[in-house]
């Protein structure tokens, strides 16, 4: 897994490539963490994308075109690697693209990561 920095005079962010997830932001001003730290202990994760479902299917099996996928539970973005494709001072994107774990989709899955000052905007396209 990589992680990638986003930084400016307020705030510190980390970004793991795996999932495109958020894994840290910190107020550089009062030293103060914004997100939970991932303690394996109780649970691993700090922001997770949850694409294309957000819940749990039962037999973790959905039907499309008359043909049967699994999908685990919360989807699968969570759990592969994004490519960076813009990596800017104060602006980043991530891509999903279909692969061999995600054949059934062919999508560019893109998330946007932005920071203004003290604020940490993430949009998706």
């Amino acid at each position: 897994m990589e992680k990638f920095v986003l930084e400016n005079e307020e705030l510190y962010v980390e970004i793991n490539s795996v999932g495109a997830e958020l894994s840290r932001i910190k107020n550089k001003k009062n030293d103060k963490e914004y997100l939970w730290n991932a303690d394996e202990k109780y649970w691993k994760r700090h922001s997770p994308v949850l694409f294309p479902i957000v819940g749990k299917l039962k037999k973790n099996q959905t039907l499309i075109g008359g043909r049967t996928y699994e999908l685990m539970q919360h989807g699968f973005a969570r759990d592969l690697d994004f490519e960076p494709i813009t990596k800017l001072d104060h602006f980043h994107s991530y891509v999903l693209k279909s692969n061999k774990y995600i054949p059934l989709y062919n999508l560019s899955y893109i998330i946007h990561i932005v920071l203004r000052k003290i604020n940490l905007l993430q949009y998706i396209e």
